[in-house]
């Protein structure tokens, strides 16, 4: 098989107190190929609040009973609430200290057994590609048995699973910064190029700007859509994410089954040796019904925001 892989990329987890989430990401991560040539870096943060307690404790007994089934075991604590953001950050800065490339789960992911393989065979065969910026593991649960090949290339990025390079996330993070967001906001041509390709990041990205945050998803796609550039994927989802039960911050508590009981791929090894390409037209139409993304979807989203805005 080629895309030989010579330094496997390290896994990145940032947790906090989810611990039936956290154990079942390690526990599926420790069953994949290559788990025993790859370093684990955890970083723990401090409870925020008096909710966080209990599951905080249990990963931390976790912890200290020991993991197995990796090369490396690196655990960072946190002796005060440093919060969800920047215990990714730092972690991303801690892994890239010896790493040129990564992996970054969220703490609420479930793996395929060639999840690990999947990722560094896309690091090694888009290291020089410079318009393919991450290699994404989920894939969204839409209808894709016909397609004829194994991955694909698009716009989206999901953050549930992901590799990532030093050199191109320095880029990327260059550029987008929050003062960035508000630039994006006022560039006609830049909108343009949004409302065309995805409608609703038009409304993130004002949600950002409006609060001053930074939502990683959401600046993700505003960079390849803006700058041309693409995420790999694969046909069949490497990921199941249990996320969508209220415990995170980000994903509500609705369609939960969707994503729990989301068929994933059961096979040890990831073939990336055949051509992929751009996604089609077809299938695109297909992700972008599921994302509520057509023109019409648009129009009732904003229909929406306004009447809350008037009546709330």
């Amino acid at each position: 098989m080629e895309n030989n892989i010579v330094t496997y990329a390290p896994v990145v987890i940032p947790t906090l107190c989810r611990f039936e989430h956290f154990k079942r990401c390690v526990d599926s991560l420790s069953r994949c190929i290559h788990a025993n040539q790859t370093e684990l870096i955890i970083g723990l943060d401090y409870p925020h609040k008096e909710s966080h307690v209990e599951g905080h404790s249990k990963i931390l007994d976790y912890l200290n009973n020991g993991i197995t089934g990796f090369k490396k075991v690196t655990i960072i604590k946190q002796s005060k609430n440093i919060g969800a953001l920047l215990n990714y950050y730092q972690l991303l800065n801690y892994a890239f200290n010896f790493y040129d490339g990564i992996i970054v789960s969220e703490d609420d992911n479930e793996f395929s057994p060639n999840f690990l393989d999947y990722i560094n065979r896309g690091l090694v065969r888009y290291n020089e590609v410079d318009e393919v910026v991450a290699i994404c593991g989920y894939n969204y649960p839409v209808e894709m048995m016909d397609y004829s090949q194994k991955a694909y290339l698009s716009h989206n990025f999901s953050a549930w699973g992901c590799g990532i390079w030093k050199s191109k996330n320095e880029k990327y993070q260059a550029e987008y910064t929050p003062e960035n967001s508000r630039k994006i906001l006022r560039s006609p041509i830049a909108m343009l190029k949004i409302l065309a390709k995805k409608p609703t990041l038009a409304i993130s990205l004002w949600y950002m700007v409006r609060h001053k945050i930074i939502l990683e998803d959401v600046n993700r796609e505003l960079y390849n859509i803006i700058g041309n550039h693409y995420c790999l994927f694969p046909r069949l989802s490497l990921v199941r994410n249990w996320g969508h039960d209220g415990s995170g911050l980000n994903c509500g508590d609705y369609d939960n089954d969707i994503y729990q009981k989301q068929p994933i791929d059961a096979n040890h090894e990831f073939d990336l040796n055949d051509e992929i390409s751009v996604i089609t037209p077809q299938f695109n139409k297909r992700l972008r019904k599921f994302f509520g993304d057509r023109p019409h979807d648009l129009i009732l989203r904003t229909c929406r925001f306004i009447k809350r805005k008037i009546f709330s």
